[in-house]
């Protein structure tokens, strides 16, 4: 599902878009998917984004939030400041990041 809301969340017009490619596998506890995690990188630039959909609740109740946030390669699970971003808003956020923060 985000594969297809990240892609069409990409800047029309005078931009390139950006080549994405999707490292994401499913969280599955007990059978029971949870959401997924992974790296989704943008070819062009080399720049890449680490995720993690299982979801926390915020503090102030407003639903879920998801983790993303810029990593260095595509095993780099430490990476850089963590952001959140509720499902709404994720991909956006995740296109934004790579669009726009500079590299490591």
């Amino acid at each position: 599902m985000y594969k297809r809301l990240i892609a069409q969340s990409q800047p029309q017009g005078n931009t390139a878009p950006l080549a994405l490619e999707f490292h994401l596998k499913n969280i599955i506890r007990n059978g029971v998917k949870y959401g997924c995690s992974g790296f989704i990188k943008d070819a062009n630039t080399g720049k890449i984004v680490y995720v993690n959909t299982e979801g926390t609740t915020l503090r102030n109740g407003q639903g879920d939030s998801y983790l993303y946030r810029l990593a260095r390669h595509l095993k780099d699970y430490s990476g850089g400041s963590n952001r959140w971003a509720q499902a709404d808003n994720l991909p956006s956020s995740i296109v934004s990041l790579l669009l726009n923060k500079p590299c490591f």
